[in-house]
């Protein structure tokens, strides 16, 4: 791939992190969920459409909710009282490299001070002088994958722990 389109694969790995998190949330508050276990979990009483998700989302921002925030996400799972709250605030909560994700992400779409701080911080911390982000996410990890995959691999285990 082209070096912008890699770098565009960031903002397309928060934009999918951000969906999935909302899409959890408002299918959880709609649908009864039912558990790996075959427990079957009741949906929200008085949330029939997903603008009433987006209506409680709202009050966690100005504009449009930031999904992507493991805080913002707990935070409407649990103001809605979603029964798998707990499951989703052990899952999205995880440690995961979320926060790393949206500096990044905001790097490469924002270039500006405070942005360009928040990723020399990132490559700092990680020991690394690359300014490049297609550069530094392509470091390769113990085990041989690269940072980029290792971050999929942890976003998908966190998915998968908020799901089950």
């Amino acid at each position: 791939l082209h070096r912008d389109g890699q770098a565009l694969l960031i903002v397309r790995l928060d934009h999918l992190w951000a969906a999935f998190c909302q899409v959890l949330v408002t299918r959880s508050a709609l649908v009864n969920v039912t558990t790996l276990g075959g427990l079957l979990l009741p949906r929200v009483t008085g949330i029939v459409r997903s603008a009433d998700v987006q209506k409680i989302a709202l009050q966690e921002s100005r504009g449009q909710p930031p999904w992507h925030d493991a805080s913002v996400t707990v935070r409407v799972a649990r103001r809605l009282g979603l029964a798998n709250y707990n499951e989703i605030s052990i899952g999205i909560g995880a440690v995961s490299p979320v926060k790393d994700l949206i500096d990044v992400r905001n790097y490469v779409v924002h270039p500006n001070d405070r942005t360009v701080a928040a990723y020399r911080q990132i490559i700092t911390r990680v020991g690394v002088s690359s300014r490049d982000p297609v550069d530094f996410l392509a470091l390769t990890q113990p085990g041989g994958a690269t940072l980029f995959e290792t971050w999929v691999l942890q976003l998908q285990i966190s998915a998968e722990a908020a799901v089950h």
